[in-house]
């Protein structure tokens, strides 16, 4: 668990074409503020939108403020990549972000 309070951003992987997408979303968020964790960036992937009928993947990520994707398909991948480089190396990442960072760009941190 050590691992996810270092975090400087959680991928919230999470099944588009699930019936009960938003008790799935607040499980997760539930668990992660028991876990006092709520304050991490958090970036809501919506997997599997392509079972889903045109637009409504995309409709999905714009009311949830997330990226659509379909790992099958691989549609929505780059822009998952932008946006989570986006996040990750904004001005107001964590301080422990800022370490890391200069770490690897020090050749300290190999990931």
């Amino acid at each position: 668990m050590e691992e996810l309070s270092e975090a400087d951003l959680f991928l919230h992987v999470v099944d588009a074409a699930a019936p009960d997408l938003e008790r799935r979303l607040a499980a997760v968020w539930d668990v992660l503020e028991e876990m006092g964790l709520r304050g991490t960036p958090e970036l809501l992937v919506l997997n599997q939108v392509d079972r889903l009928p045109p637009g409504a993947g995309d409709a999905l990520a714009e009311r949830h403020g997330g990226v659509a994707v379909s790992a099958r398909t691989r549609a929505g991948l780059d822009g998952l990549l932008d946006r989570a480089a986006q996040m990750l190396f904004r001005e107001e990442r964590t301080e422990h972000g800022r370490r890391r960072m200069a770490a690897i760009s020090a050749g300290g941190e190999k990931r």
